[in-house]
């Protein structure tokens, strides 16, 4: 019985937010995954993640970037592995994992990724958990810093450029078209 082989893919996932119990009122937050090839050979303890976090420092709060160098795992980020991160985290299924489509070049996105995540740790941006509509003041936090991605962006020069976004609160996703 021979398997069929599947190339690497970089996958956009919202997670419920843990602090204060937040992910119980549909307040999620997004990460990166990059799922190497081979699908299913392996396992999600394996797989790295990209995520911003909240980093208080004696000189504020700042925003950083969770495996900015491409190399984290998901067991690592989570501190747990197998059955005990599942439990965790979930599936990748119970994060609205989904599989954003680079075209083959699921590597070199990622590593574009990385160093953009690399970028922005370096810029020391303050957390700013929300900001109100209107207000001067932006949100920059950790989803910000993963939604802000320029290859999470649509595509201006494409009529069929497609990308993913989380519904709000209920962790689905819904597929927008750019024209």
């Amino acid at each position: 019985m021979s398997r069929e082989l599947s190339l690497p893919r970089v996958r956009i996932e919202w997670i419920p937010v843990q602090m204060y119990g937040l992910g119980r009122l549909g307040f999620d937050y997004l990460q990166l995954v990059f799922e190497p090839g081979d699908a299913g050979a392996v396992n999600q303890d394996d797989w790295f993640v990209m995520e911003g976090v909240r980093e208080a420092t004696r000189d504020g709060t700042f925003l950083s970037i969770e495996g900015a160098d491409g190399r984290n795992t998901l067991a690592n980020a989570n501190l747990a592995s197998r059955a005990e991160l599942t439990n965790k985290i979930g599936t990748p299924e119970h994060r609205g994992s989904r599989a954003l489509p680079f075209e083959g070049d699921e590597f070199g996105a990622w590593e574009t990724m990385s160093s953009y995540a690399r970028d922005i740790e370096a810029e020391d941006y303050p957390y700013i958990a929300f900001g109100l509509p209107g207000s001067p003041t932006p949100t920059i936090n950790s989803s910000s810093a993963i939604a802000s991605h320029p290859l999470l962006r649509p595509r201006p020069h494409s009529d069929t450029s497609l990308w993913y976004a989380p519904v709000a609160g209920n962790g689905d996703a819904a597929r927008h078209r750019h024209r």
